[in-house]
């Protein structure tokens, strides 16, 4: 599971939008399939991913990889503002 915070509400927030589709993308190629996506009910600036890995466990160099595309997703969204 991921989690995502922002100052703003996630559909004002371009930047989060962004490095979720980002996000999307990337699993996408590794095999990861996004299960479910929400929002916090209330102030509407956290959202959280549900995925599911390939049948094979993930290793831990597998798990440095997807914490690098979370980062790198940030990092392209905030250079796209």
């Amino acid at each position: 599971m991921l989690f995502g915070n922002g100052e703003t509400r996630y559909d004002e927030d371009r930047t989060a939008q962004i490095a979720v589709e980002s996000l999307r993308q990337r699993f996408d190629r590794l095999g990861v399939m996004e299960i479910g996506f929400g929002l916090d009910s209330k102030a509407r600036s956290t959202w959280s991913m549900i995925v599911k890995t390939p049948g094979r466990v993930i290793g831990e160099q597998r798990l440095e990889r997807l914490s690098h595309a979370l980062k790198e997703a940030y990092r392209i969204a905030r250079e796209l503002e």
